[in-house]
Formats: structure tokens, C-alpha cells, sequence
């Protein structure tokens, strides 16, 4: 039996940033399996990340630190200012730990790691 409470509650919007074109696809075929999420927006500049924030107005950004022409960091700024109740995830190929906290000091930031690979696999299933 569903939830009334769950059901109620509207789906959460995801906004993703990705310049990788093989990345973004997969983020965004996962995120539209789950009937949890709907992605509003899926796009490869921080220019076009900002224009979508301010029209599509996303719950969530899924966002790459290092965009072809500005930073992720000031994607998420942007976010943090004009869309206060906005989470923002951070998807980076970095793999210097120490490279990717210096990028994210903000008391607003969680950094947290994860295998990323499992996006990459054609055959990769997410485990919650």
C-alpha cells in the first residue's frame, strides 16, 4: 500500500551539469528510472547551468566542479543565493582529495566519496 504522505510530497527536481556528454546521459538515465526524481534540466556549461537555475528552478544540482568555461563552485554559489532550499551534489573526476575539499570550503558543502565508476559501466546498477 502507497504512502498518502509520500505521495503528496512533490517529486524533487534535478538540475545536471556535467560537461561529459556520456556522464550527464548516464546521470540522467538513472535519475529518470527512479519515479522519485524529475530530472527538469540536463546541460554541458556552467553558463547554461546558471540560465537553467534561474528558469527551471531545481530542488537538486548535480554538478561538475570542473565545467569547460567557469567553475562548478560558482554554479553552486549561484545556486546557494537565488535558490536557498536548493541541494547541491558534487560530481567531479578529480581525484585528489586534497584538490576537491580546497574547491568546496563552504560551511554549506558535505564532502563525501564515492566510486563513481559505477556510472560509467553500461551494465553498473546503483545501490542505495
Amino acid at each position: 500500500m502507497a504512502d498518502p504522505l509520500f505521495e503528496s510530497m512533490p517529486m524533487p527536481r534535478v538540475l545536471i551539469v556535467e560537461d561529459d556528454v556520456e556522464f550527464r546521459d548516464r546521470y540522467a538515465a538513472i535519475l529518470s528510472k527512479d519515479s522519485a526524481f524529475e530530472v527538469v534540466a540536463s546541460v554541458g556549461t556552467g553558463a547554461d547551468g546558471l540560465a537553467m537555475l534561474d528558469l527551471r528552478k531545481p530542488d537538486i544540482l548535480l554538478v561538475d566542479l570542473g565545467l569547460p568555461d567557469l567553475s562548478g563552485i560558482e554554479v553552486i554559489r549561484h545556486a546557494s543565493r537565488t535558490l536557498p532550499n536548493c541541494e547541491s551534489m558534487v560530481v567531479t573526476v578529480f581525484g585528489d582529495e586534497g584538490h576537491v575539499e580546497f574547491e568546496c570550503r563552504h560551511p554549506s558543502f558535505d564532502v563525501n566519496r564515492f566510486d563513481v565508476h559505477q556510472f560509467a559501466r553500461p551494465d553498473a546498477s546503483v545501490v542505495a
